[in-house]
């Protein structure tokens, strides 16, 4: 078995699991940084994040989260 250390970071006023993460998308990859939440269904970036990777959300249907 392998262990992971997390470094937490202080994220407005609150020490959170960031993590960096590479994205790609068909050729295209950029890196960011992402909330590490293992108990979460979905993955969410901002919108930005698909334009800069040339994503087309022309067709994607629209969700609606409740996040806490």
């Amino acid at each position: 078995m392998h262990s992971v250390t997390i470094r937490y970071q202080l994220l407005h006023r609150r020490w959170l699991p960031i993590i960096p993460v590479l994205l790609k998308w068909r050729g295209t990859s950029i890196q960011s940084e992402a909330y590490l939440d293992s108990g979460a269904f979905y993955s969410i970036f901002k919108i930005s994040v698909a334009a800069e990777l040339g994503v087309d959300l022309s067709r994607a249907k629209e969700r609606m989260f409740v996040v806490a």
